[in-house]
């Protein structure tokens, strides 16, 4: 809960600013990249964002937006992401096999992002555990 408070707070700072997201996809020497602008955050409950008109790599501009969402509950907290975005018509042809290679992409992110807040959780803990014995 502490990592995941802290994610959403520490995005008060960076409201209006400009993200640049890199994706690496399919373990190739390529780059999908987008900037993003913060929208807004409500402290401790939500981040979100949308992507800059014009600002895609490789020719390809994917309009998205998207949203994380910290709940918080007793013995931690629970965190929601939800993404949307306009397939290029160049890959529309594709949509249906891409999207379980976008949703793998984004679970395995989700996952990631649990083990960093499992960790940082942690280290708070052991070092307020530590100030106490002090």
């Amino acid at each position: 809960a502490a990592a995941a408070a802290a994610a959403a707070g520490a995005c008060a700072a960076a409201e209006d600013a400009l993200l640049h997201f890199v994706r690496c996809a399919l373990h190739r020497d390529w780059e999908f990249s987008w900037l993003a602008r913060n929208l807004a955050p409500v402290k401790n409950q939500k981040i979100h964002w949308i992507s800059e008109p014009g600002s895609a790599s490789l020719g390809l501009n994917v309009n998205n937006r998207g949203q994380i969402r910290f709940i918080r509950r007793p013995a931690g907290c629970n965190v929601s992401l939800s993404i949307s975005y306009e397939v290029p018509e160049v890959l529309a042809p594709f949509a249906n096999a891409l999207t379980p290679v976008v949703e793998g992409i984004i679970s395995r992110d989700m996952v990631r992002f649990k083990d960093y807040a499992t960790a940082y959780a942690k280290a708070q803990a052991s070092t307020q555990q530590q100030q106490q014995q002090q």
